[in-house]
């Protein structure tokens, strides 16, 4: 593994007032366990520079990218100038991970080789399948499903992805499980995307166990602990904001697209300060609406042979801890 910032939230330390000033991570579930970057919707402008030197302070020990990496599709040359724009600012062999998004469908061969080359330079982390599109990678105690659910082959159903999810799922043995895509159902997400994935994926992920990131729309959100994804069903024994529970049956839901492209507005689910609207599901909403800045979302996940535990915090570039809250392994 690599070398963690353990003090990072300590240093840092600054969190936004009022709903976001949520309780102190324990010292354990801070500083022990792998580090997890997650992030989509980069660019390749100052502010994904900006997210870029935000995680090479942070020092994860992976990252995970959910799509839309450079967005000049129409130049063949835009995934080198990705990945120097990645190699300068953390090096040649951080374990870097990425699913496709919409915007790279057109150059998605070249991501392809450039990501598993530079997977090739570690052995921190393990993949089999097709990378961003239909892979498994363990790393650790932790396993992420790639899938291009909704996103790509544009020739391949739903439930084909949702199938392919499911095997990858089913043959995981890490404690910690994590299914990583670009786009979204509309009512998971608090933004104007339309529905384009499918309630059959996120429910195939709730009923692993497994954490549920995704992207495309330029905000970042996050639920409570949720025991059933199409009627948003918050968990009646884990109802509580900042402290979740994921284990067969119930997870929770991030969209982290605030990787440096631009930033939207909340279209959905008002009041536009916590609590919000709809059916209590969101914890956190981050938007144009709460001036929100690009920033990525950490996971510091552990497990040992009696328990697993976690926490989390999203931190923008200007340093500020947005969300911050722990996560229990049942």
């Amino acid at each position: 593994m690599r070398r963690r910032l353990g003090l990072a939230l300590i240093v840092c330390g600054l969190v936004v007032p009022g709903a976001y000033a949520q309780q102190p991570v324990a010292e354990e579930e801070s500083t022990s366990g792998q580090l997890v970057a997650i992030f989509g919707d980069m660019g390749l402008g100052e502010d994904a520079r900006a997210v870029l030197r935000l995680l090479a302070d942070e020092a994860p020990d992976l990252v995970l990218h959910l799509g839309d990496l450079a967005y000049n599709e129409r130049d063949p040359f835009s995934p080198l100038s990705w990945s120097r724009l990645v190699h300068d600012a953390l090096g040649p062999d951080l374990p870097y991970l990425a699913a496709v998004g919409n915007h790279d469908i057109p150059v998605w061969p070249q991501y392809d080789r450039l990501l598993t080359t530079r997977l090739a330079r570690t052995d921190d982390v393990r993949c089999e399948g097709d990378m961003g599109v239909d892979a498994g990678c363990v790393s650790g105690d932790l396993f992420i499903a790639l899938s291009g659910v909704g996103t790509y082959p544009a020739a391949r159903a739903l439930s084909d992805h949702v199938e392919r999810l499911g095997r990858r799922l089913a043959s995981a043995s890490a404690p910690w499980k994590i299914c990583a895509w670009h786009k979204n159902q509309r009512a998971m997400q608090p933004g104007e995307k339309r529905d384009e994935v499918g309630w059959a994926a996120y429910e195939q992920c709730r009923r692993a166990g497994a954490i549920i990131v995704t992207a495309h729309e330029h905000v970042y959100a996050r639920t409570r602990t949720l025991v059933d994804l199409p009627r948003r069903t918050v968990s009646p024994e884990a109802p509580a904001h900042d402290r979740l529970v994921v284990r067969p049956g119930s997870t929770f839901v991030v969209v982290s697209g605030l990787g440096g492209r631009s930033i939207r507005d909340q279209e959905r689910c008002l009041p536009r300060t916590y609590p919000y609207g709809c059916n209590g599901e969101w914890a956190s909403i981050y938007t144009s609406d709460q001036d929100a800045r690009p920033g990525v979302l950490f996971l510091r996940l552990s497990a040992d042979e009696d328990r697993r535990w976690g926490s989390g915090y999203f931190k923008n570039i200007d340093c500020v801890i947005v969300d911050r809250f722990t996560i229990e392994g049942r």
